[in-house]
């Protein structure tokens, strides 16, 4: 029997066919509830199995490593500039990898579809008008959830190919705003403190030095970061990315980009080819010129060297300044900020890997560009635990949807299991709980979720990122992640007592880890601090609530903790940074 594939219930149209298969759950996302007793089946994409996660990891980047060469050539000729590959990663590769990422994950979803079933008609929205493209490279988060954005990325896909399935796009008239919601809802408060020390700062910046080091985006702790500065002999700053006037979307400029070539062959390497110049944001075409000849005002015309954590991604201007110095011969280094690397990389081609002159870790040093600082985010923190405090609940955050494999299955259970543990523990663990979620869940889209897995949470019982996050850790008998996250990292440091779990089945649980790494996680798992089973996890918490220390603190414990974090996670204080100074000097030498 043939079946109907739905892209999108914002097309109605289904509704009466017979047999109707969801191309995935996260077509029901933000979905009406009219449709909530409609018969329809739900399709599991194997993207997400490892051995299926490799070889499309594997493949996608083939395909990025191969575009990025012809882009930077192109771009070069656009903009009359003389940038090298490396610099042009450092400008666009975070973007590019993400897009040709999420293209190759629908392609391969359509694929593998097909390839199952027999459909005789494929449902979606479209709307001609709706913007392919984005002002800066931060927009792809929210874009790579936006209905809207992926059926219209759905609709080009399959007329690429030219399926011979009917199908029924109807027009959609949706105008929110997704890029600017999600864009307010992650903005944090700015300390006053802050806000005056950095005008502090600022009157004295006629005391910059054109050969200072540019040191941003560290991640460290604030006070850290300036210190950091001094330990060089260079006041420090504070350097404010100056806010992007956008121009409007040019055709005719674009259309001087041809990534094409002599292969027709129908694959989605060449339908990225054919469709990324209407997809590149306006900060690498339209506005490139302006940012990159003023990219350099306020900022060192002669850094000795640039080191950053976060800027590399979505900052702009320091990405250009950045390409254009280490074009130069600028020495340029990055710093580890989340627990992800290494350990999810099943293709080392992470655009801080491969444009660093060195990559600063939380320990790991097995790869040639790797040196070893320590966990950056408990440099000079100390949290600790009340033995009769609350039972903390971490969410995962709205994360962007660019992987090569359908990453929202996971992201979907750990929802699923905060939803089933709030049902299975007792009235007074219920009475203890506080569930901590991102801020950007405080979104018309959060909504939705919250509606769903968190209805039986009572408003005081949520916490939108606003609690300062060491009053919520110190206020914690126990802190249970379901996701994982670099919170567990940091707890371990902390010695906070701590557990998680992100899935409730064994052959799924290491699903996402490299082997490389799965003993070092089952000490964690022998120690009770990882479980893959909900019941015994909801026994163990039982079993030691009103004496959390005779679990955490116990010998078995500690000592597989120790073993975790060994070449790992290592701590940070003060003389790491003395002696990260000595590193960066020693290559900066070098070059």
């Amino acid at each position: 029997m043939t079946k109907s594939l739905v892209l999108s219930t914002n097309n109605p149209n289904f509704i009466n066919d017979k047999d109707i298969l969801l191309a995935g759950e996260w077509v029901l996302e933000c979905a009406e509830k009219k449709f909530e007793n409609l018969k329809f089946n739900i399709f599991y994409s194997s993207g997400p199995l490892k051995k299926q996660r490799i070889k499309n990891s594997v493949n996608s980047d083939k395909i990025y490593q191969s575009i990025i060469k012809d882009l930077s050539t192109q771009l070069n000729s656009l903009h009359s500039v003389n940038l090298n590959l490396r610099s042009w990663k450092i400008l666009l590769g975070h973007w590019l990898k993400r897009f040709i990422d999420l293209c190759y994950q629908k392609d391969y979803l359509l694929s593998e579809i097909l390839n199952t079933y027999e459909i005789s008609k494929i449902y979606g929205i479209k709307n001609e008008n709706y913007k392919a493209y984005s002002n800066d490279t931060f927009a792809i988060h929210p874009n790579s959830r936006d209905n809207l954005w992926n059926n219209n990325l759905f609709f080009k896909i399959i007329n690429f190919y030219d399926y011979k399935v009917e199908t029924n796009f109807t027009q959609n008239s949706n105008n929110e705003n997704l890029v600017k919601e999600y864009e307010k809802s992650v903005k944090y408060k700015f300390h006053t403190i802050k806000k005056t020390i950095f005008s502090s700062l600022n009157l004295l910046s006629f005391l910059k030095n054109k050969n200072d080091s540019l040191i941003v985006g560290t991640s460290f702790p604030f006070i850290y970061e300036k210190l950091f500065e001094l330990i060089f002999f260079q006041v420090p700053q504070f350097y404010k990315s100056k806010e992007i006037n956008y121009e409007k979307y040019n055709q005719d400029l674009r259309s001087k980009i041809n990534l094409l070539n002599n292969n027709k062959e129908k694959n989605i390497e060449n339908f990225v080819r054919k469709n990324l110049p209407e997809f590149l944001p306006l900060c690498f075409v339209e506005n490139f010129k302006n940012i990159f000849e003023s990219c350099e005002k306020n900022l060192p015309s002669k850094p000795k060297f640039i080191i950053t954590g976060v800027s590399h991604d979505f900052d702009e201007v320091f990405k250009c300044y950045t390409a254009k110095k280490v074009n130069e011969g600028t020495p340029y280094f990055t710093l580890q900020h989340g627990n992800t690397y290494f350990v999810e990389d099943f293709v080392l081609n992470r655009c801080e890997y491969e444009t660093s002159d060195k990559f600063f870790t939380f320990g790991y040093s097995k790869e040639n560009f790797c040196e070893v600082f320590g966990n950056i985010k408990t440099l000079g923190k100390s949290f600790n635990y009340k033995k009769n405090g609350t039972l903390n609940l971490l969410a995962p955050p709205m994360l962007g949807l660019f992987f090569p494999y359908d990453r929202n299955q996971e992201f979907l259970k750990s929802f699923e299991l905060i939803y089933e543990f709030e049902k299975r523990i007792s009235p007074d663990l219920k009475n203890k709980t506080l569930l901590r979620v991102h801020p950007n869940f405080s979104t018309n889209r959060g909504a939705w979720f919250r509606n769903k897995y968190f209805k039986n949470f009572r408003d005081n019982q949520i916490d939108y990122g606003v609690k300062n996050y060491k009053d919520f850790i110190s206020n914690s008998r126990v802190n249970l992640l379901f996701y994982d996250g670099t919170g567990i990292l940091e707890n371990l440091h902390h010695n906070v007592p701590t557990m998680a779990i992100w899935s409730d089945k064994t052959e799924l649980t290491y699903n996402h880890i490299r082997d490389e790494f799965i003993k070092r996680y089952d000490l964690l798992k022998e120690a009770k601090i990882i479980f893959d089973d909900m019941d015994e996890m909801i026994k163990h918490i039982t079993k030691y609530w009103n004496n959390i220390d005779e679990w955490w603190l116990s010998e078995k414990t500690q000592n597989s903790i120790e073993e975790f974090n060994k070449n790992f996670n290592i701590k940070t204080n003060f003389f790491s940074l003395l002696k990260l100074k000595k590193t960066i000097n020693k290559y900066s030498k070098i070059r």
